[in-house]
């Protein structure tokens, strides 16, 4: 089940980049895990998708992030024979 956040931009917070705003906010997130949410369509304002990284921010606009569910690997190991040229 994916995760929810709300977030409202208080007075204090107006005309922070969006981007370093929602890091700030989300305990654990880096910047750029922030932009490729906001790339995905992730991150809704007012209702809206937001995408631009670099808005700034206003108070009280309300933010709903959705963090999408971690999908496994589908990766399959291979034996590969590797020759060790130098050790």
């Amino acid at each position: 089940m994916p995760e929810t956040y709300h977030i409202t931009v208080e007075t204090a917070e107006t005309g922070l980049r969006l981007d370093k705003f929602l890091t700030d906010k989300l305990e654990g997130f880096s910047r750029s895990r922030v932009q490729a949410l906001l790339e995905s369509g992730s991150i809704m304002l007012d209702g809206k998708p937001a995408t631009d990284a670099s808005a700034k921010t206003k108070a009280g606009q309300h933010f709903t992030i959705t963090i999408p569910e971690v999908q496994p690997s589908h990766l399959i190991a291979q034996d590969i024979p590797l020759t060790i040229v130098y050790e």
